[in-house]
């Protein structure tokens, strides 16, 4: 049995197949014009008992996790599937699929569920360290693995995952040039040289593939952590004219903005972004983080309730709500003990 995610598809087909329906304000994803195939297991031998909620996706969730937790993988796919199916649009359920193809072995699925969950939060470090993880473990993408741990690096040049994972590929890529420095800094990922390491490999690469969106982004996004505002909004121009209103370049300006102060044109494109794509966390955090230093506190705690819905492992964002909700609820005035919050 097949599990096919059509992207434009709007119903549920279930038959030999299952059909996910994919939310149309991700139309911009990096995988938009893909179907995702999943393999579901064959469950004759030991079937799985529905839920008594049957059309609520955390029930499946929770059965999901009990099926994990007794590594009974065939059952935990399927119940992550029919969580996926009944709730496409949250990023945790294709996170958990993912990670129970991964313990099956089964990397190229693996992988198209954390693409899914990827395109539903493109500033989400995790998603990008686990395809390029499957990538790299099959042995097959290791270009797109190294797509990947630079994006992440464009977000955090200290996540030595990324910079661990980059050794093999860069060597299997046959750019050893780029592994002693590389080998460094996965020894010591907080050495200030590495924005420039990572930024230097990025910008091989977007030499050989100039038109290429992402390594774009990654330039633009390099050079915005520098403050070098002219090649960061080339390089975000650039990307744009490729894809459009996706959700990475818009994120990619509106931190720009944010870092020279510019806060109306960061606010801006952090809002296209939500409208666009209102799966992405960090760009309703950024509006919330604008709108609590503006004292619009309650623009600011209803932005950082819907980034901590999407993202709910992110402590900070949770932590706001309850400093904004006082804040609030006391007419706006801010107490001295909040101020350092």
């Amino acid at each position: 049995m097949k599990l096919l995610f059509l992207k434009s598809l709007p119903v549920f087909l279930i038959c030999t197949t299952f059909a996910l329906t994919g939310c149309e304000s991700d139309r911009h994803g990096l995988t938009e014009s893909k179907v995702f195939t999943f393999d579901v297991p064959d469950l004759k031998s030991n079937p799985v008992t529905p839920p008594k909620k049957d059309k609520d996706p955390e029930a499946w969730a929770q059965l999901a996790f009990d099926y994990q937790s007794k590594q009974m993988w065939p059952q935990c796919i399927y119940c992550y599937t029919k969580s996926c199916e009944l709730d496409p649009t949250k990023k945790g359920y294709w996170n958990s699929l993912g990670t129970a193809y991964q313990f099956s072995d089964k990397m190229e699925n693996a992988r198209n569920a954390f693409l899914r969950s990827h395109e539903l939060d493109v500033y989400e470090i995790g998603n990008m360290e686990s395809i390029g993880y499957a990538d790299t473990s099959m042995g097959l993408h290791d270009a797109e693995a190294l797509r990947f741990y630079l994006m992440a690096l464009s977000i955090d040049p200290t996540h030595k995952g990324a910079w661990d994972n980059l050794i093999g590929v860069l060597h299997r890529l046959d750019k050893d040039e780029f592994v002693p420095p590389v080998q460094t800094l996965a020894s010591s990922p907080t050495e200030p040289n590495g924005p420039f390491v990572a930024d230097s490999i990025n910008e091989y690469f977007l030499r050989e593939k100039p038109d290429d969106y992402d390594l774009l982004v990654n330039k633009g996004l390099f050079q915005t952590r520098l403050l070098n505002v002219p090649m960061a909004l080339e390089a975000f121009d650039k990307a744009n004219k490729l894809r459009p209103e996706s959700p990475r370049v818009l994120i990619g300006y509106g931190l720009l903005y944010d870092a020279i102060g510019d806060s109306k044109k960061a606010v801006e494109y952090f809002t296209r972004c939500t409208k666009a794509s209102p799966s992405q966390a960090m760009a309703w955090a950024m509006r919330g983080s604008i709108a609590e230093k503006a004292k619009n506190y309650k623009e600011a705690l209803d932005c950082y309730v819907v980034a901590s819905a999407l993202s709910p492992e992110k402590a900070q964002w949770s932590g706001k709500i309850g400093v904004l909700d006082k804040i609030v609820k006391a007419g706006g005035v801010v107490k001295p003990e909040e101020e350092s919050k």
